[in-house]
């Protein structure tokens, strides 16, 4: 009965999203021939846009109460920067009135909607060498970082704070990991502790001024990749904001901590960092406290989903709660 549920509110949002879709694409420079395929749903639904005369594109539809108008559009103005510097990312296309954001509909409540190029990947990449290819993700990751340390936002710009405690505070920019489902109360008791271990262990990064704060991508990992013909490109800036470059390197690795080939990812990453700028080294030493409160942090992804139309979403919820329980005792037990 669950699953029939599931199945029919995921078809019911999915046509929802196809109507919206529909409407946003009169809003930009598309023929008529424009057709949008739903490619995802997440987040926020992504649609490939096939133009017969102008080629193909991806479509974002934002999800209501996450990012407003006013924060997505500064997410926009930092990517349009970034590739008028011909940093690799997925830059968006202006609509008919010339803004970059736009609505998927006439109404003034309608769901925000952006467009984009569409990335294709490259035949071979899903055989690359992982070693190579995060040297290339890190030399693209410090080369966004520099950039957003020097860039001059335009005025009204806002976005989200990376910093202690939208990383491991009850105001954590994803929800609070104790508002997450499936999680018992020995695990939250578990949780806490490293929290607190955490907070003691990065306190000095507070000095912002000494930690390369700054602009970062925010959800920077392989699936926010695609590898293209001519090296990656970083897509999905939704999550950018102020912040340590730390963090950045901490998502993009967190999955892999238990890997043999953990040191070896970690070691390529920092190189192809390091061929554009110095990694801070007061953060080299805190990259495990950031990838633990990632771990944790994931949970609290899970309690503000917890309306996913998605049926394996709750037995996915205590299967990272286990995990994340698994990870930290060993955290704790190495710190003593």
């Amino acid at each position: 009965m669950l699953a029939a549920m599931d199945a029919e509110t995921t078809e019911q949002r999915a046509q929802d999203a196809r109507e919206r879709a529909h409407k946003a694409l009169d809003r930009f420079h598309l023929s008529r021939e424009a057709v949008a395929e739903l490619f995802r749903l997440g987040e926020n639904d992504v649609f490939r846009v096939t133009d017969p005369q102008l080629g193909r594109f991806a479509l974002r539809i934002q999800k209501p109460g996450y990012q407003n108008a006013a924060s997505i559009a500064s997410e926009l103005a930092w990517l349009d920067a970034l590739a008028n510097e011909a940093i690799p990312v997925n830059a968006p296309v202006i609509g008919r009135d010339g803004a970059l954001l736009q609505r998927a509909g006439e109404d003034e409540e309608a769901p925000l909607a952006v467009l984009f190029g569409w990335i294709e990947e490259a035949p071979d990449a899903a055989v690359a060498d992982e070693s190579e290819t995060f040297a290339a993700l890190g030399e693209v990751l410090g080369r966004i970082h520099r950039h957003g340390r020097s860039w001059e936002p335009p005025e009204g710009f806002q976005r989200q704070r990376w910093d202690i405690d939208g990383l491991v505070g009850e105001g954590h920019i994803h929800g609070p990991y104790r508002a997450a489902a499936g999680i018992a109360p020995a695990q939250l008791e578990l949780f806490d502790a490293t929290v607190t271990a955490i907070r003691e262990r990065i306190a000095h990064l507070r000095e912002e001024h000494r930690a390369g704060w700054g602009l970062i991508h925010g959800d920077f990992s392989l699936a926010n990749t695609i590898v293209a013909a001519d090296g990656p490109v970083i897509i999905d800036f939704d999550d950018c904001g102020w912040g340590w470059p730390l963090y950045d390197i901490a998502v993009a690795l967190w999955r892999r901590g238990g890997d043999e080939a953990f040191p070896r990812l970690r070691d390529g990453l920092l190189k192809g960092y390091e061929r554009v700028q110095p990694f801070p080294g007061e953060q080299y030493a805190c990259i495990e406290d950031i990838m633990m409160a990632q771990r944790i942090g994931n949970l609290g992804w899970f309690g503000k989903h917890a309306d996913s139309p998605l049926a394996e979403v709750l037995p996915q919820r205590i299967e990272e709660a286990e995990e994340a329980e698994a990870a930290c005792r060993k955290y704790l037990a190495r710190l003593g």
